[in-house]
């Protein structure tokens, strides 16, 4: 009692403006997240597993906060949104930490104003 469907799905969805917007939302948190460079490498290199860890389960649990706010509002681009604030919150604190614990300055995006100075 199953009806196969004959639609052809994704020529709906693949050239639809919301597919696009969503894409741009979500490759604009992976290239945030490569200006941040590999962060979550030095931290784990550091012996600095358990800061990972907590940085990884807050990011986790933000990621989950901001899915049941954004998600029934916004579908499918409130998923896209929450994907790129938790990547943005996850690189922004492991860059920080980096810098605390090492001095380093990893990411790319701060690298251009401490060029100037």
């Amino acid at each position: 009692a199953y009806e196969i469907s004959t639609r052809d799905w994704s020529s709906d969805v693949c050239s639809s403006d919301l597919s696009i917007s969503i894409f741009i939302i979500v490759a604009t948190g992976y290239l945030f997240s490569s200006f941040c460079a590999l962060n979550e490498v030095c931290l784990l290199m550091l012996g600095q597993e358990k800061l990972y860890q907590k940085i990884m389960i807050i990011s986790l649990i933000l990621n989950f906060i901001l899915n049941l706010l954004l998600i029934p509002i916004f579908k499918e681009t409130g998923a896209a949104i929450t994907h790129l604030l938790t990547l943005v919150f996850w690189n922004l604190v492991s860059v920080f930490f980096v810098h605390k614990k090492l001095h380093l300055n990893t990411a790319l995006i701060f690298w251009y104003d401490r060029q100037r100075q």
